[in-house]
C-alpha cells in the first residue's frame, strides 16, 4: 500500500503547473508544493525525526502548516497540531500527556513558549515566519535542491500519522489518533458525497489544527483541485476569496452561515461560483436554512458527524425540508441510538447516537480504557442525544452533558430554544443548566436581544410565551443578557463560558447586595 504522498502523487504529475494552494499572500503549483514537502521531509529527518517521532506544531493558518503535515505523512512520523492560541497552560499538559520532543512554532511566540517548558523536554524547536538565532527555520529548506534522503519506502498506513488534541470535562487531554488511511477515507468519503473534482476551488476558513480544515485540504489534493486558505475567518473576508478566487465548495461551520444570512439582509454578495455548500459542527436553525435557500443557487447540505467518525450523515436542502433532520446515514455508515445501558432503542425514542464507519478513529492515543469505553461494539458512542424517525433519518436533539435535570425530570435545551427563538426581540438563546439547591439544577437562559433597552419587559414577554407553550419542568428561571456570544476557534459558541460568565454575573450581584433575598429574587442580569 501507498501512504498519502503516493495518493497525491497522481495529482502531482497531472497538474504540475496548477495552482495548489492559495492564501492572502502565497501561491504555490503542485509541482512547487511536491519540491517543498520533500526538502522539509529531508531536512525534519536530518534533525532525527524519524518514523513514529511525534511533532508538535503552533502555526497560523498558512501554506507552512500544509507543507509540515505532508512532509510529517511522508516521513511516517506523527503530527501534533495546537491551536495558534494554546496557552502556556495547555502546552506543557500536552507534552506531559504525549512526550513530543520537537516542535515547530511561529517566531513570534517561540519566546513564550519555550519558557513554559523546560529545557530537556524539547529536542528541537524549529521557527516558521522569521529566523530565530539558534533554531532552524521551516522555510530556510524550501530552497534546497531535492535530495529525498528522508524517502521512506515503508508505508505504515494505519499508525498515528495525527493527532487531534480534545478535552474531557476534567481539561485532560483526549488525543484522537487519526492514521493516514483514516485520512485518505475520510477525503475520499467526502470527495464522493459532494461530487469533488478537479475543477474545483475549495475555501478553508476554519483553523487547520483542526481535522475539518485538514480534510478540506486533503480532499482538494486528492481530486486534483485548488485550496483556498485564509488566515482567519471573517465575513468580508470571506466573501471576497469567494468572488475573487471562483470558489466552488466549502465546508463552513453553521455559525459562519449564520453570519452570512444576516449579512445578506442588507447587502448583497456575489456567490455565484459556488457550486456546493455544506452546514456542519452544530445545528443550523430552520429560519436560517429557509432563508439561505431562497438566496443560494447552489446545492446546500448539512452533515452531522465529530472529529473521531467525520461525516456520518448527510441532508440536501431544497424547499420541501420542513424538519430538522440532520439526514441519512452516508454510504458505509450505520447508526444506532442507544439507551443509557447501551441497549437499542426503537423508532423516535430519544438516547445516544453512536456510529459504526470505516472512518472512525484509531483510539484515543494511549489510553485503552478510555476507548474502550467509547465504543458499543463497532459502534463510537458520539455523546451526542438523538433519535430517528419512520424514514430512519436522524435528527440531533442535544449533547448528553447539555441535558438539565430539573427535580429528576431531563430538559432538552433545544425545546426550549425553540420556542424562544422565535420571538422577533432575539437574536440568539442559548439553555443551560444553573446549580440549584432544591431542584439539583434549574432552566437559565442566555440571550442576545435586538436591543438592551427594557430588558424586564422582554423578559416577561419570555415568561408568558414559555408558560404557554412549555410545561412547568421547561420553564426558564433566570435570564441572562449578552451583546454577542463567546465562540471557540472553530466559531463555535462556547457553552461552557457562557456558563461561567452567567455563574460570575451571580456571584457579583451578591456581592454588591448583601440582601441574599433580592438576589434569588432577580430574574434578569446583564453579563456585558
Amino acid at each position: 500500500m501507498s501512504n498519502l504522498l503516493h495518493k497525491i502523487d497522481q495529482a502531482y504529475k497531472n497538474h504540475q503547473e496548477k495552482k495548489v494552494l492559495i492564501t492572502r499572500n502565497q501561491t504555490l503549483s503542485y509541482l512547487e508544493l511536491k519540491h517543498r514537502v520533500n526538502n522539509v521531509a529531508d531536512g525534519l529527518f536530518q534533525l532525527g525525526i524519524k518514523p513514529h517521532s511525534l511533532v508538535a506544531s503552533i502555526l497560523p493558518n498558512d501554506i507552512d502548516f500544509v507543507i509540515l503535515m505532508l512532509a510529517i505523512a511522508k516521513l511516517n512520523a506523527t503530527l501534533v497540531p495546537l491551536s495558534f492560541g494554546t496557552t502556556n497552560k495547555a502546552l506543557v499538559q500536552a507534552q506531559k500527556t504525549l512526550q513530543f520532543k520537537h516542535i515547530v512554532c511561529w517566531y513570534a511566540l517561540y519566546s513564550e513558549k519555550q519558557a513554559s517548558l523546560s529545557a530537556n523536554e524539547i529536542s528541537n524547536w524549529i521557527s516558521v515566519g522569521k529566523d530565530i538565532s539558534g533554531l532552524e527555520r521551516l522555510e530556510n529548506w524550501y530552497s534546497i535542491s531535492d535530495t529525498n534522503t528522508s524517502d521512506n519506502k515503508i508505508s505504515e498506513l494505519d499508525s498515528a500519522y495525527i493527532l487531534t488534541m480534545t478535552s474531557g470535562s476534567t481539561g485532560t487531554p483526549k488525543p484522537i489518533e487519526l492514521s493516514q488511511n483514516t485520512k485518505i477515507l475520510r477525503a475520499k468519503a467526502a470527495i464522493d458525497l459532494y461530487s469533488i473534482t478537479e475543477r474545483d476551488t475549495t475555501l478553508v476558513a476554519t483553523p487547520l489544527y483542526h481535522s475539518l480544515a485538514q480534510r478540506l485540504i486533503f480532499l482538494s489534493l486528492l481530486s486534483g483541485g485548488t485550496a483556498i486558505i485564509m488566515n482567519k475567518f471573517n465575513m468580508s473576508g470571506w466573501l471576497d476569496c469567494i468572488a475573487t478566487h471562483h470558489v466552488t465548495f466549502t465546508i463552513a461551520v453553521s455559525s459562519q452561515l449564520k453570519q452570512l444570512n444576516n449579512y445578506l439582509i442588507n447587502n448583497s454578495a456575489d456567490l455565484n461560483s459556488f457550486r456546493c455548500l455544506v452546514s456542519s459542527s452544530a445545528l443550523l436553525d430552520y429560519d436560517t436554512k429557509a432563508q439561505l435557500l431562497k438566496k443560494l443557487k447552489c446545492e446546500f447540505h448539512e452533515c452531522y458527524g465529530a472529529s473521531e467518525i467525520a461525516i456520518a450523515t448527510n441532508i440536501k436542502f431544497d424547499s420541501t425540508n420542513k424538519n430538522m433532520s440532520v439526514g441519512h446515514a452516508i454510504a458505509n455508515t450505520d447508526i444506532v441510538i442507544l439507551d443509557d445501558d447501551r441497549n437499542e432503542l426503537a423508532i423516535g425514542e430519544v438516547g445516544e447516537i453512536a456510529c459504526k464507519t470505516p472512518m472512525k478513529f484509531s483510539g484515543y492515543y494511549k489510553q485503552p480504557k478510555l476507548t474502550a469505553e467509547s465504543f458499543y461494539g463497532d459502534y463510537f458512542c458520539t455523546g451526542d442525544l438523538g433519535k430517528f424517525d419512520k424514514n430512519k433519518q436522524l435528527y440531533y436533539i442535544a449533547r448528553k452533558k447539555e441535558i438539565i435535570i430539573t427535580g429528576g425530570i431531563n430538559v432538552y435545551p433545544s425545546d426550549i430554544e425553540e420556542v424562544v427563538k422565535a420571538q422577533t426581540q432575539i437574536d440568539n438563546c442559548i439553555a443551560f443548566a444553573l446549580h440549584d439547591e432544591n431542584l439539583g439544577e434549574i432552566v437559565a437562559l442566555a440571550i442576545i436581544p435586538k436591543t438592551m433597552e427594557e430588558l424586564s419587559t422582554l423578559v416577561n414577554q419570555i415568561r408568558v410565551i414559555c408558560a404557554t407553550e412549555l410545561d412547568h419542568h421547561q420553564q426558564p428561571r433566570v435570564f441572562f443578557f449578552f451583546s454577542s456570544f463567546p465562540q471557540n476557534a472553530m466559531s463555535k459558541i462556547n457553552k461552557l463560558e457562557i456558563q461561567k460568565i452567567a455563574e460570575q454575573s451571580m456571584h457579583n450581584a451578591k456581592q454588591e447586595q448583601q440582601n441574599q433575598a433580592v438576589i434569588h429574587s432577580r430574574l434578569y442580569f446583564k453579563c456585558d
